[in-house]
């Protein structure tokens, strides 16, 4: 009887240890299982991602651009899947050992990613500040069109309009391009004083080198509008470049 009790004992013990064993085992199974799915996951989010940023970056190079299309590349960006914080990182195991170079390389695409969004983030800034100097510009220049080159009060006006209004894109987005829109403008209206003086009086020579003068300082302002254009086309890109997939 004794010998029976015996028995028994190792035989509930064994079973014990059996299904804790057999926990364990379906345990790990079950977390190997969930992480590869989970890093699956990732990796097609990540690719994803990247695809649809790219695709809508090279929209912005075509004719039929407008303004929403960089938009839905901040929020493909902004909808990314962010590795960082996850439970697998709060892990200290030999599994996680294992899977530390996945790891890294969710860790690395996420700040990539971060970066990429950062620099779309700059370009709507400073496609909607080249935007918004490209209708003052255009605006002057209608106008410039409909008077006569001799209604100096009305040049003058008109160019310090422009600095009015590219002073309050150059408080919102900094210096650049829209400083020098201004600076021009000043010489341009200091021009269009000597224009005046001289026809006034009479002085036919330095009437036309004044003539020339602002012939040239326009002919800046529309060189600085062509520059603003291929610097945002390369950021775009340069931007389209950086999307490896």
């Amino acid at each position: 009887m004794k010998v029976n009790g015996v028995f028994r004992k190792i035989s509930e013990r064994n079973w014990k240890i059996l299904l804790i064993l057999m926990v364990c085992v379906f345990s790990v199974i079950v977390y190997i299982s969930m992480s590869v799915v989970y890093w699956r996951e990732v990796d097609e989010s990540i690719v994803k991602s990247q695809l649809l940023a790219k695709d809508v970056l090279v929209k912005l190079q075509s004719d039929d651009f407008s303004h929403n299309t960089i938009y839905q590349v901040k929020e493909s960006l902004d909808n990314t899947t962010n590795c960082k914080g996850n439970f697998l990182f709060n892990w200290q195991s030999s599994f996680i050992e294992s899977i530390k170079p996945k790891m890294n390389k969710c860790t690395l695409e996420s700040d990539r990613l971060s970066r990429q969004k950062e620099a779309v983030y700059s370009l709507v800034h400073q496609m909607d500040k080249e935007s918004n100097l490209s209708t003052i510009l255009a605006e002057a220049t209608n106008k410039l069109h409909n008077i006569k080159n001799t209604e100096y009060h009305k040049c003058k006006q008109i160019w310090r309009e422009v600095i009015e209004s590219t002073n309050k894109i150059s408080e919102i987005s900094g210096s650049g391009i829209a400083n020098s829109v201004i600076s021009k403008s000043q010489k341009l209206i200091t021009a269009y004083d000597k224009l005046e003086k001289y026809d006034n009086e009479q002085n036919f020579k330095l009437y036309n080198s004044a003539m020339d003068e602002v012939a040239q300082i326009y002919s800046e302002i529309v060189g600085l509008q062509i520059q603003a254009i291929k610097e945002y086309d390369e950021k775009v890109s340069d931007l389209i470049k950086s999307y490896k997939v």
